[in-house]
């Protein structure tokens, strides 16, 4: 009732300042009063009236809307008493609610589930693999099981940089691949299902001959992933690798990690990892989810066992060291021979107040190339 009185007063006061304002104006434009004067006492009494009729209807829808919030409220109350269903109209605006709730915990959820399932869909096939009935070993296998501890992959860093990067294989960055690319996801310290960070990717096309190509597709792509967010466990040491077959195609492309995938090494830390980046009035958005793209180069490295009597080069020193120095010979011939370290070229303590010339005779002008 309190509000049907309130909402009368103030819809009576409105109503009647409204139209003298009203009149006020009109007779302001005119210059004049208006006339005749029966007409202008006609309309100062009109008002009132007017006012008060505007004020009475208000007040009584204002009453009718009471009346039928408490009506609702008491069904409700007698409802859940009787251990029965809200009414129709109550569950209506509930479930009108709920279908227009915020939309990025509708984004998190369907996430949620779409990494569920596959997580699922990961430990089915992990599961029927491990339960397997594995066949004997042959000599077969046991020839590629030496063969595979043999061999192994050397990585070399292409420098300097091509632009632009036309290689498959590479470091950092995000994977160039098909948008249904598998993302691997496992669970962090809160329960919940994070992705892995990209960590690079090999094309399995591109590898040289070698000692155990054989044992690898001749075609196809190796992808990477490890739990770099920092939001893991010590003991989620989950390093997966996903293989892709076939040949790249014109609609392959980056793709990002369409799920909230964390900044490296967690956001906790990418403020002092990134100090520059403070600047920003929501610097959680900009911080790296992804390291530099790096691409890169492989060649096969054989693991020489040590000189056994007998080869060629037996008494060219202890076997072990004889083996190193085959190894260090292949790495060579891969990489390149490594530069000395030359201190006269080192910046390290030397003065900071003047140029600095390394060596006499270097020019401190401007080359021209």
């Amino acid at each position: 009732m309190l509000d049907a009185i309130l909402t009368f007063v103030a819809t009576l006061l409105v109503a009647v300042f409204a139209m003298i304002m009203l009149l006020a104006g009109v007779e302001t434009w005119n210059g004049a009063i208006i006339e005749p004067l029966l007409l202008r006492r006609t309309l100062l009494l009109l008002i009132p009236i007017l006012g008060i009729g505007l004020a009475l209807l208000r007040a009584r829808r204002s009453l009718h809307r009471t009346r039928a919030k408490r009506e609702a409220a008491d069904s409700r109350e007698n409802a859940r008493a009787a251990g029965q269903a809200p009414p129709p109209a109550d569950l209506a605006r509930r479930r009108a609610k709920a279908a227009g709730g915020d939309v990025a915990a509708k984004m998190v959820a369907e996430s949620q589930a779409q990494a569920k399932r596959s997580n699922h869909a990961q430990k089915a096939k992990i599961r029927a693999h491990v339960d397997r009935k594995a066949p004997p070993t042959s000599d077969a296998d046991r020839a590629a099981i030496a063969l595979a501890s043999r061999a192994c992959l050397a990585i070399r860093h292409v420098f300097a940089p091509r632009h632009p990067q036309r290689s498959m294989s590479f470091f950092g960055g995000v994977p160039l691949a098909l948008d249904d690319l598998d993302w691997p996801m496992i669970h962090n310290r809160k329960g919940l299902l994070e992705p892995l960070t990209f960590m690079g990717q090999v094309d399995l096309g591109a590898l040289p001959d070698g000692p155990a190509r054989s044992l690898l597709p001749a075609h196809g792509y190796l992808y990477f992933f490890a739990p770099m967010s920092g939001n893991f466990d010590g003991d989620a040491s989950h390093f997966v690798v996903r293989y892709v077959e076939g040949k790249a195609r014109k609609d392959w492309g980056p793709q990002h990690n369409p799920a909230f995938l964390e900044p490296i090494d967690g956001a906790e830390n990418a403020r002092y990892r990134y100090p520059w980046l403070t600047w920003h009035d929501q610097p959680e958005k900009v911080h790296p989810r992804f390291y530099p793209r790096m691409e890169i180069e492989l060649g096969w490295l054989e693991d020489v066992a040590e000189v056994e009597e007998g080869d060629p080069d037996a008494g060219d020193g202890f076997p072990w060291e004889v083996a190193k120095q085959h190894r260090r010979q292949q790495l060579v011939a891969f990489h390149g021979t490594p530069v000395s370290w030359n201190n006269a070229l080192s910046a390290h303590d030397k003065p900071t107040d003047r140029l600095w010339i390394p060596v006499r005779g270097f020019s401190d002008q401007p080359s021209d190339g």
